[in-house]
Protein backbone atom coordinates (compact mmCIF):
# COMPACT_ATOMS: atom_id res chain seq x y z
CA UNK A 1 0.00 0.00 0.00
CA UNK A 2 1.43 3.52 -0.34
CA UNK A 3 2.89 5.33 2.99
CA UNK A 4 1.74 8.81 3.55
CA UNK A 5 5.28 10.23 4.80
CA UNK A 6 3.61 12.68 7.74
CA UNK A 7 6.27 11.32 10.59
CA UNK A 8 4.91 12.85 13.68
CA UNK A 9 7.66 15.32 15.38
CA UNK A 10 8.26 13.75 18.61
CA UNK A 11 5.56 12.99 21.16
CA UNK A 12 5.99 16.80 23.31
CA UNK A 13 3.49 18.07 20.90
CA UNK A 14 -0.35 17.01 22.30
CA UNK A 15 -2.25 18.97 24.11
CA UNK A 16 -3.20 17.38 27.48
CA UNK A 17 -7.04 16.92 28.02
CA UNK A 18 -8.18 17.97 31.37
CA UNK A 19 -11.20 15.64 31.66
CA UNK A 20 -9.28 12.64 30.62
CA UNK A 21 -6.30 13.14 33.59
CA UNK A 22 -8.12 12.65 36.31
CA UNK A 23 -9.40 9.06 35.14
CA UNK A 24 -5.83 7.24 33.62
CA UNK A 25 -4.00 9.72 32.18
CA UNK A 26 -1.97 7.86 28.92
CA UNK A 27 1.56 7.77 30.10
CA UNK A 28 3.79 10.14 28.62
CA UNK A 29 5.47 8.75 25.10
CA UNK A 30 9.31 9.15 24.24
CA UNK A 31 10.28 10.20 20.84
CA UNK A 32 11.29 7.79 18.56
CA UNK A 33 12.50 9.79 15.65
CA UNK A 34 14.80 12.46 16.33
CA UNK A 35 13.14 15.75 15.41
CA UNK A 36 16.78 16.92 14.98
CA UNK A 37 18.30 14.61 12.40
CA UNK A 38 15.38 12.32 11.04
CA UNK A 39 16.95 9.03 12.58
CA UNK A 40 16.01 6.79 15.15
CA UNK A 41 16.86 7.95 18.60
CA UNK A 42 19.33 6.23 20.64
CA UNK A 43 16.54 4.62 23.27
CA UNK A 44 14.28 3.51 20.41
CA UNK A 45 17.80 1.48 19.30
CA UNK A 46 18.25 0.04 22.00
CA UNK A 47 14.88 -1.17 22.36
CA UNK A 48 14.89 -2.55 18.71
CA UNK A 49 18.05 -4.03 19.29
CA UNK A 50 16.59 -6.19 22.10
CA UNK A 51 13.32 -7.10 20.18
CA UNK A 52 15.52 -8.45 17.47
CA UNK A 53 17.53 -10.58 19.96
CA UNK A 54 14.44 -11.62 21.33
CA UNK A 55 13.14 -13.03 18.13
CA UNK A 56 16.37 -14.34 16.59
CA UNK A 57 15.71 -17.97 18.24
CA UNK A 58 18.81 -19.91 16.58
CA UNK A 59 21.23 -16.62 17.70
CA UNK A 60 22.33 -16.62 13.88
CA UNK A 61 21.90 -12.85 14.35
CA UNK A 62 18.68 -13.00 11.53
CA UNK A 63 15.59 -12.75 12.12
CA UNK A 64 14.59 -15.95 8.86
CA UNK A 65 10.92 -16.39 7.30
CA UNK A 66 10.15 -18.45 10.85
CA UNK A 67 11.34 -16.25 12.90
CA UNK A 68 9.74 -12.92 11.34
CA UNK A 69 6.85 -15.14 11.45
CA UNK A 70 7.01 -15.06 14.81
CA UNK A 71 7.57 -11.80 15.46
CA UNK A 72 4.73 -10.73 13.21
CA UNK A 73 1.77 -12.90 15.88
CA UNK A 74 3.45 -11.28 18.61
CA UNK A 75 3.13 -7.84 17.45
CA UNK A 76 -0.36 -8.04 15.60
CA UNK A 77 -3.24 -7.69 17.74
CA UNK A 78 -5.07 -10.87 16.18
CA UNK A 79 -1.95 -12.75 16.01
CA UNK A 80 -1.70 -12.02 12.27
CA UNK A 81 1.72 -12.58 10.31
CA UNK A 82 3.07 -11.44 7.46
CA UNK A 83 2.09 -12.82 4.31
CA UNK A 84 4.31 -13.84 1.30
CA UNK A 85 4.08 -10.79 -0.68
CA UNK A 86 5.28 -8.92 2.91
CA UNK A 87 8.14 -11.38 3.40
CA UNK A 88 9.25 -10.62 -0.34
CA UNK A 89 9.01 -6.43 0.02
CA UNK A 90 11.27 -7.46 3.75
CA UNK A 91 14.06 -9.09 1.34
CA UNK A 92 13.42 -6.01 -1.35
CA UNK A 93 13.16 -2.88 0.50
CA UNK A 94 15.65 -3.84 3.72
CA UNK A 95 18.96 -5.43 4.06
CA UNK A 96 18.67 -8.93 3.66
CA UNK A 97 21.47 -11.56 3.83
CA UNK A 98 21.26 -14.50 1.88
CA UNK A 99 22.15 -17.92 3.74
CA UNK A 100 21.31 -21.31 4.57
CA UNK A 101 18.17 -22.06 4.93
CA UNK A 102 17.02 -18.91 3.04
CA UNK A 103 19.10 -16.19 4.72
CA UNK A 104 17.62 -13.60 6.87
CA UNK A 105 16.55 -9.51 7.74
CA UNK A 106 19.52 -8.38 9.57
CA UNK A 107 20.16 -6.12 12.59
CA UNK A 108 20.61 -3.16 10.43
CA UNK A 109 16.95 -4.21 7.94
CA UNK A 110 15.29 -4.56 11.14
CA UNK A 111 16.20 -0.86 12.07
CA UNK A 112 15.49 0.37 8.60
CA UNK A 113 12.07 -1.56 8.37
CA UNK A 114 11.23 -0.20 11.62
CA UNK A 115 12.63 3.43 11.04
CA UNK A 116 10.40 3.04 7.31
CA UNK A 117 7.45 2.52 9.34
CA UNK A 118 7.50 4.73 12.21
CA UNK A 119 8.08 8.02 9.97
CA UNK A 120 4.56 6.73 7.80
CA UNK A 121 2.78 5.56 10.77
CA UNK A 122 4.35 6.29 14.31
CA UNK A 123 1.14 4.73 15.78
CA UNK A 124 1.42 1.71 14.33
CA UNK A 125 5.31 1.81 15.69
CA UNK A 126 3.91 2.02 19.36
CA UNK A 127 1.25 -0.23 18.97
CA UNK A 128 3.68 -2.96 18.17
CA UNK A 129 5.84 -1.62 21.52
CA UNK A 130 2.73 -2.31 23.29
CA UNK A 131 1.95 -5.09 22.17
CA UNK A 132 5.84 -6.52 22.59
CA UNK A 133 5.84 -5.56 26.40
CA UNK A 134 7.58 -1.96 26.09
CA UNK A 135 5.73 1.38 28.13
CA UNK A 136 6.08 4.83 26.44
CA UNK A 137 8.96 5.38 28.26
CA UNK A 138 10.11 2.38 26.34
CA UNK A 139 10.89 0.51 29.39
CA UNK A 140 10.20 -3.14 29.50
CA UNK A 141 6.46 -3.53 31.47
CA UNK A 142 6.98 -6.90 32.25
CA UNK A 143 9.18 -10.08 31.46
CA UNK A 144 8.47 -11.10 27.83
CA UNK A 145 6.77 -14.20 27.53
CA UNK A 146 8.92 -14.60 24.64
CA UNK A 147 12.00 -15.48 26.43
CA UNK A 148 11.30 -18.74 27.76
CA UNK A 149 15.21 -20.11 26.93
CA UNK A 150 16.67 -19.37 30.63
CA UNK A 151 20.49 -18.82 27.74
CA UNK A 152 18.53 -16.35 26.44
CA UNK A 153 17.21 -14.16 28.88
CA UNK A 154 20.68 -13.97 30.58
CA UNK A 155 22.40 -13.09 26.84
CA UNK A 156 19.35 -10.36 27.15
CA UNK A 157 20.28 -9.25 30.34
CA UNK A 158 23.67 -9.17 29.48
CA UNK A 159 23.27 -6.87 26.74
CA UNK A 160 20.98 -4.70 28.89
CA UNK A 161 24.19 -4.28 31.61
CA UNK A 162 26.71 -4.05 28.86
CA UNK A 163 23.87 -1.30 27.03
CA UNK A 164 23.31 0.28 30.49
CA UNK A 165 27.28 0.82 31.35
CA UNK A 166 27.65 2.24 28.25
CA UNK A 167 29.65 -0.32 27.06
CA UNK A 168 28.45 0.43 23.77
CA UNK A 169 31.36 -1.72 21.69
CA UNK A 170 30.84 -4.21 23.90
CA UNK A 171 27.01 -4.26 23.02
CA UNK A 172 27.32 -3.72 19.64
CA UNK A 173 29.68 -6.79 19.30
CA UNK A 174 27.00 -8.61 21.08
CA UNK A 175 24.91 -7.87 18.31
CA UNK A 176 25.67 -6.95 15.14
CA UNK A 177 26.09 -9.27 12.47
CA UNK A 178 29.92 -10.31 11.55
CA UNK A 179 28.88 -9.28 8.12
CA UNK A 180 28.63 -5.34 9.10
CA UNK A 181 31.86 -3.60 8.06
CA UNK A 182 33.60 -1.73 10.61
CA UNK A 183 32.97 1.59 9.45
CA UNK A 184 28.85 0.75 9.78
CA UNK A 185 29.92 -0.67 13.31
CA UNK A 186 31.65 2.35 14.17
CA UNK A 187 28.64 3.92 13.17
CA UNK A 188 26.40 1.85 15.02
CA UNK A 189 27.95 2.20 18.24
CA UNK A 190 28.38 5.93 17.87
CA UNK A 191 24.49 6.21 17.03
CA UNK A 192 24.20 4.32 20.19
CA UNK A 193 26.13 6.58 22.11
CA UNK A 194 24.41 9.31 20.48
CA UNK A 195 27.49 11.41 20.07
CA UNK A 196 27.56 11.35 16.58
CA UNK A 197 31.10 10.35 16.35
CA UNK A 198 32.26 13.42 18.89
CA UNK A 199 34.06 12.68 22.15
Amino acid sequence: GKRQATPRKGGRGGRPKASAAADAPPSPRLELISSEDGEVTKKFKQVLVQIFGRFDADGDKLLGEEELLAFSRAANEDGREFDREELQELRDYFDWRDGPGGGGLTLRGFLQMYHTQTQAREDETWHDLERLGFTGQLEVRAPAAQCAEGGLRDKLEELLRLGEAGEVDAFVDAFVAPDVDEEDRAAFGSGLRGDDGAE
